[in-house]
């Protein structure tokens, strides 16, 4: 299952931001507008996706054991993880796989054109 929550990841900008300036590109803070936007299906017509309050009420879920988690690497990972073990059984949980680091990258369009993941992978159990 792959989530997604409305709320942004916290650092995601900033290390976006980092990643550029290291590389001596000036980006006026406009990574972070952006990233919200690429988070928001962009500016027109913006759809927030929460697909939280659907795994909460997923009938199968609730019949499972454990379950995989991608959770976006756009998305505040606290604001998901805190959401799944506050609402549902699954208490506890493990990091199966971290996504890339930007640092493994020249650039951040390599970053988003090279892997397909974009996510950090969870299992969450009872």
């Amino acid at each position: 299952m792959i989530l997604q929550t409305t709320e942004m990841s916290k650092t995601l900008a900033q290390e976006l931001e980092t990643f550029a300036n290291d590389r001596g590109v000036i980006t006026n803070g406009k990574i972070t507008a952006f990233a919200d936007a690429y988070m928001n299906n962009g500016d027109v017509d913006r759809k927030e996706a929460d697909t939280l309050v659907n795994f909460y009420a997923d009938p199968h879920l609730k019949s499972e054991n454990e379950v995989t988690v991608y959770i976006s690497r756009l998305a505040d990972k606290d604001t998901v993880i805190n959401g799944i073990t506050s609402n549902t059984d699954y208490k506890h949980y493990d990091l199966i796989q971290e996504d890339y680091s930007f640092d493994e990258f020249y650039n951040w369009y390599d970053y988003f054109v090279e892997t397909e993941s974009y996510c950090n992978v969870y299992r969450f159990y009872k």
